[in-house]
């Protein structure tokens, strides 16, 4: 599957959490060359790309500021499956 087909399987995916969800859950898109600042200012992507190799980690996937996904989109179930651990979590503290 090629980049534009991942994204766009990606995008479909957080469009379908959207609507099942509501304004319960908040998406921040960031493009490296478009946007390098909020890349830089986030110590965790940073180190990531770092020790990762730089630009061949992206894309990275982030939920409640711990790496969700690094390298590739994640599926709609991995998506749900995360979202709801981090319900979870949350609920038990």
């Amino acid at each position: 599957m090629s980049w534009d087909e991942e994204l766009a399987r990606f995008n479909e995916a957080l469009g379908r959490l959207e609507q099942r969800m509501g304004n319960t859950i908040a998406v921040h898109r960031y493009v490296a060359n478009q946007e390098p600042m909020k890349f830089m200012q986030n110590a965790t992507v940073m180190h990531a790309m770092r020790v990762g190799g730089g630009w061949s980690v992206l894309p990275i996937i982030m939920l409640n500021g711990r790496i969700l996904k690094q390298g590739a989109y994640p599926s709609l179930e991995a998506l749900t499956a995360a979202l709801d651990d981090a319900a979870c979590t949350k609920t038990d503290q």
